[in-house]
């Protein structure tokens, strides 16, 4: 008895096998904590997606609070080795009256 199947499509097992591929690669994304929009850079040591831990900071001039205050990114923190990542002011807003 043959296997042949006049209905057969070769593409259409093709594009179930990538689809199901894609669905495999998402969900380890989500799990891994990983996504295409993240602007703050991977973990260097699982790939994982940084996340930022955010700070007030109040200014202080000649030891005097002048009543103005800025959020400022702390560090990086990877959210799956807890691996942190120093960061500069590049990260600070801007100061504002509050």
């Amino acid at each position: 008895m043959s296997d042949y199947n006049p209905w057969y499509d070769p593409a259409e097992e093709i594009k179930e096998q990538t689809e199901h591929e894609n669905a495999r690669i998402k969900a380890h994304m989500k799990l891994m904590h990983i996504n295409d929009d993240n602007k703050y850079g991977r973990c260097g040591g699982c790939g994982a997606d940084l996340e930022p831990v955010w700070c007030e900071e109040k200014e202080w001039i000649n030891g005097t609070y002048t009543g103005r205050v800025r959020s400022n990114v702390n560090y990086l923190i990877c959210p799956v080795c807890l691996k942190k990542e120093c960061v500069d002011d590049s990260f600070a807003g801007p100061w504002r009256n509050k």
